[in-house]
């Protein structure tokens, strides 16, 4: 029996406990107040559990699954109670492959396990005004890009197997809130709940037998992320940011019959974040 990779969503699930017990502990709101200086930026470095899986009529065909360094760059200008912010991410490195290997007609050849270099990349422009003394409202528009190259492998009878580059890209609107809890004037705890939508899709996959362009379904993602600020020595703060972020693309074909199975990616983890 083969045992491929498996999504994990227990970060998901202790990131909305702690999110709960917060509330409990701290009821009484904190004012969400934005810092004397006009502009804010932060530069922090990260960590990201990647799990992605793609199925085919239930049935799993390749998952991938890998701990990827980060990098997190913002720039936020306050007037008054309203701000743009400029917000970029990119995680970068190589992750496991386990999957079904297949020939240029679909058929299924075997199990290859190998790794793949993945880079995602993320920006966005918000626009976001503190709505009450805790409530913060936001949205914007973003852009998304995710490069996937499959290196090659072998099947169990030493059959080479081609790899396979893989480009997603596509733009996004998103609205958000962040809820700020009262901890004294040298910490802020926020609760960052986002949904994001998809705007022209478009995945791009090629080798050495293969060459699809690809337009999927326009869906939703999730961002879910419980920032810590500590107010070390002004004008800096230090953001310990645990995250959880899920994208979804439903089974899509190309006028040449290039097939994109269902896929599910769940990425999470925590980025340092070091502010003035």
């Amino acid at each position: 029996m083969l045992i491929l990779l498996k999504r994990n969503s227990r970060f998901c699930k202790l990131l909305i406990s702690i999110s709960v017990l917060l509330g409990m502990a701290l009821p009484h709101a904190g004012m969400a107040q934005p810092p004397n200086r006009t502009l804010n930026m932060k530069l922090g470095l990260g960590a990201a559990s990647f799990n992605y899986e793609e199925t085919l009529g239930g049935s799993q065909v390749n998952a991938e699954d890998g701990i990827l360094p980060g990098l997190y760059i913002s720039f936020k200008e306050y007037r008054k109670r309203v701000y743009g912010e400029f917000v970029l991410t990119f995680y970068g490195g190589n992750v496991d492959y386990a999957g079904q290997a297949q020939d240029s007609l679909g058929n299924f050849l075997g199990l290859v396990t190998t790794d793949t270099d993945t880079q995602l990349l993320d920006l966005n422009y918000r626009v976001g005004s503190y709505y009450t003394r805790a409530l913060e409202l936001y949205g914007g528009l973003g852009y998304r890009y995710w490069q996937r190259e499959i290196n090659p492998a072998s099947l169990s009878n030493g059959t080479p197997v081609a790899g396979l580059l893989e480009r997603f890209t596509w733009f996004y609107g998103l609205a958000g809130a962040s809820y700020h809890f009262n901890t004294g004037s040298n910490m802020d705890i926020a609760v960052n709940l986002q949904a994001r939508r998809m705007f022209r899709p478009k995945v791009n996959a090629k080798n050495p037998t293969i060459i699809a362009n690809i337009e999927p379904d326009e869906k939703w993602g999730y961002e879910l992320t419980v920032p810590v600020t500590i107010r070390i020595r002004s004008p800096y703060t230090l953001t310990i940011e645990p995250f959880y972020k899920q994208w979804r693309l439903d089974q899509a074909s190309d006028s040449s019959g290039n097939t994109l199975p269902d896929n599910d990616t769940d990425t999470y983890g925590v980025n340092f974040i070091l502010g003035w």
